[in-house]
Order: C-alpha cells, then structure tokens, then sequence
C-alpha cells in the first residue's frame, strides 16, 4: 500500500466498528467520563471529547491484542485531551492575531463575568438614577454609559458643554460620597 493513499472501509466493518465503540462505551461509559473530568480544566469541554473518542475508536478500534482496556481508554483520553486544548490553544492565537490585524479589542472572558460586570453596571446607573438630581444623573449616564463626549452630552441635554463636565463632576464625586457611606470602596480607600 502507497503512503497517502486511504483505503476502503466496507460497510460491514464500520458498523463492526461502531457495535465495538458502542459496546466498549456502554461497559466504561463512567469511567472514561471520570477520567476526562479529571483531565479537563473546562467543563464545556467534556461531552465534545467524549464524543470525539468514541468516533475514534470507530475509526481506530482497540486492537485485540489490548488486555488493559482501561489503561488504553485513559491514555486515549488523555490524548484527546492535549489535542483539544492545543486547537482551542491554536484558535484562541489565530483570533488574537486577527483580531490584532484588523485592530479589535479581544475578550477573553466567560459569558458569565461578563453577564456579572453587566449587571453591577446596571446597579450603579441605577444608583446614579435614585441618588443623583436630573441634570447630573443624565450627564453622568450619557458620557459614562453610553459613552459619548461632553460636546454630544450637552447637544442631547440642550447645555453648554461646560455644563456637562461640571454636572458630570459633582454627579460622580456624590456617587463616590454614597459608594464610601454603603462601604462599597473600602478596599480602594485602604489600598
């Protein structure tokens, strides 16, 4: 047989292949999740590794002459385990390279921090709101919140630009005030 060249593999022995998976599976099902928790530092990875051994014992079936089949199975997933990490690896560059390229900032945090930071944004706008006069809150929330500059704050508000930073100013220096009183920036006024 020339290198390179992929051989046929009749119907009959992929089914073969996928009743021995199966049953190999169902026999050590536990363990091999056991041993991919184990490994795994993410566990949204557990189920796609899972899966991906089972379609390589398919396509690569233990060899009869295999007498440790837990020994095989544990040094397989450990196998699939650095190959998952080095393509998340390799991805996670490639992202960063083109994101590099074409100049975007790149997250490199869990839906869930960033659902956490969302939500405590959102209570401090909303402390803005409740403890803030009309014209600071609003200056506060428009150049900090929504991210525009003095000059568009005070077009939105109908002010003079000047009258932005000064509401802005004092807005955020009682926001300070009220966040020291509830004890929120205790570790920041200690150090």
């Amino acid at each position: 047989m020339r290198k390179g060249k992929k051989t046929r593999v009749s119907g009959r022995e992929v089914r073969r292949n996928v009743e021995r998976a199966a049953e190999i599976f169902g026999q050590y099902a536990d363990d091999i999740q056991a041993m991919i928790r184990f490994q795994v530092e993410d566990e949204s990875q557990i189920d796609d590794i899972f899966q991906n051994l089972f379609l390589s014992l398919v396509n690569k079936p233990i060899p009869s002459s295999i007498t440790n089949i837990k020994g095989y199975l544990y040094r397989a997933v450990t196998h699939d385990v650095i190959d998952s990490s080095r393509r998340t690896r390799s991805y996670q560059n490639q992202a960063s390279r083109l994101a590099e390229y074409r100049q975007y900032k790149v997250v490199e945090e869990t839906p869930h921090s960033t659902v956490v930071e969302l939500e405590e944004a959102q209570r401090l706008f909303d402390l803005v709101e409740e403890n803030l006069p009309v014209c600071e809150a609003q200056a506060v929330v428009l150049t900090c919140a929504d991210n525009l500059d003095a000059g568009q704050a005070a077009k939105r508000m109908g002010v003079n630009r000047r009258t932005v930073s000064r509401y802005k100013c004092v807005g955020l220096k009682k926001i300070r005030r009220c966040l020291l009183e509830e004890g929120y920036l205790e570790d920041y006024v200690q150090g």
